[in-house]
């Protein structure tokens, strides 16, 4: 009995694993770092989020940024932000939205992500400071103006 019952539970596990696997992961393992910890390992430690969260939240911030930004400007940006790219294509992919270009719809991301929306005056600082810290002043002083 014990046995069929390790079984069926080894059965269930694997058959959950293989529904996972077609969705996109967001966890910081996934993300580049620079320096001793990730802008997503900030973020979870700072404000107590799951790593998908501050992924999705990095990417969303990073969208509206670069709706708002010249190109030149959110290169800066993106340089100092490794694997910016890829944070903004996995918020897109796991939120359904292209681009973010107005604040509410940075709003409704985070409410998609399962954070209320107010959680985007608290990424603002954490995300900006990374910037600067890791990227350069320039890309800090953007950001900061970005989501003021």
């Amino acid at each position: 009995m014990r046995r069929r019952h390790l079984l069926q539970s080894i059965v269930v596990a694997a058959a959950a694993l293989q529904g996972c696997s077609g969705m996109p992961s967001m966890g910081s393992s996934n993300m580049p770092s620079m320096g001793s910890a990730s802008v997503v390992d900030s973020l979870t430690s700072q404000l107590g989020v799951t790593p998908q969260q501050a992924s999705g939240g990095v990417g969303s911030m990073l969208s509206f940024a670069k709706s708002q930004l010249s190109p030149s400007d959110f290169s800066t940006v993106a340089s100092a932000l490794p694997g910016a790219d890829k944070y903004m294509s996995l918020a897109s992919s796991a939120l359904g939205m292209s681009s973010i270009s107005s604040a509410s719809g940075l709003g409704s991301a985070f409410s998609k992500l399962g954070m209320s929306p107010d959680m985007v005056g608290k990424f603002a600082p954490v995300i900006a400071d990374y910037a600067g810290k890791y990227g350069s002043p320039a890309a800090k002083t953007l950001l900061a103006g970005v989501f003021k």
